[in-house]
């Protein structure tokens, strides 16, 4: 693993020094007005072509530009370099005041800037209300940084606006980025993963069972190849879908653990209780949430 923390240490630190760049030109754009908006996208971003960090990895597999990479960088500040944002706390002499502009808030124990999703659209549009309409977007829990459980807009009180969400990066990709560990993901994520020291000879079932078991099995080995590598992959959809039914002590659980063991694939149990909700709609918009995070890992749910 020390190869893979040096290419991330080195990476982030070029990411880094980057944004402390495009940081203080923005400021120095929006305190002096020295030069036009358009300057901004001349900045040149750091290539990772050749890297084989995590973040360059990813970085790459998205094909991710200026906007996307801000975002990500400002999500990460807080945790390795949180000094990058102390200018943001700069006071408005006329009204005694901080910017509201610049959005973020403070933490708890944490004595710095929290970016929130308003930081992300004043260094990126700035008072250019069709470009922040745009940006927007790139929170929707379509995005990548939704759908595979990379960052997030913190939920905010009833009445506050989305934007004052603070930025907030998953422990599983800050560890990824930083140690190059794949912890397990724990992000806004409504389940916790269960596990068994149990074997095969302990689940005592049905032949019938048994067989739908092995059609699981299956696709688990297979399914990932049907999908990619024969015309036909487009037809089927993506994951697996089965039903286990029965009274208490008939295995379900087990199965499903066993299932994630001989696979290497974490097995989670859904709280359903903060999936209902007495709301129309809130169900189901909770279940698409929950599986759309799922959807790019490698998960038993």
């Amino acid at each position: 693993m020390p190869n893979l923390t040096f290419s991330n240490a080195d990476c982030l630190q070029l990411e880094f020094s980057w944004f402390e760049k495009f940081l203080s030109d923005k400021l120095k754009f929006y305190f002096e007005q020295v030069q036009g908006e358009s300057d901004f996208e001349n900045l040149v971003l750091p290539d990772f072509s050749e890297s084989d960090s995590n973040y360059a990895r990813l970085v790459k597999k998205h094909g991710m530009g200026l906007e996307e990479r801000v975002i990500l960088i400002l999500a990460l500040i807080p945790h390795i370099r949180p000094h990058l944002l102390d200018i943001l706390q700069l006071k408005n002499v006329q009204l005694d005041a901080q910017f509201t502009e610049f959005g973020g808030v403070r933490g708890g124990n944490h004595r710095g800037f929290l970016p929130t999703g308003e930081t992300a659209l004043f260094l990126l549009a700035g008072s250019n209300l069709e470009e922040r309409f745009r940006l927007v977007k790139l929170f929707d829990f379509s995005h990548f940084f939704a759908k595979e459980g990379i960052l997030a807009l913190e939920s905010t009180g009833k009445d506050e606006p989305y934007l004052t969400g603070v930025l907030k990066i998953s422990r599983e990709y800050l560890s990824l980025f930083t140690t190059g560990e794949a912890l397990k993901s724990d992000f806004d994520f409504p389940a916790k993963r269960i596990t068994t020291d149990l074997e095969w000879s302990d689940l005592v079932v049905s032949h019938e069972v048994l067989e739908g078991i092995r059609e699981i099995e299956s696709w688990l080995r297979f399914g990932q190849q049907l999908k990619k590598d024969f015309i036909f992959g487009r037809r089927i959809k993506p994951g697996f879908r089965t039903l286990f039914s029965g009274p208490p002590g008939t295995g379900k659980t087990l199965a499903a653990t066993l299932l994630g063991k001989a696979y290497k694939q974490d097995v989670y149990q859904i709280d359903l209780s903060k999936m209902v909700s007495k709301y129309i709609g809130e169900t189901e918009k909770n279940l698409s949430k929950l599986f759309d995070q799922a959807e790019n890992k490698n998960w038993i749910l």
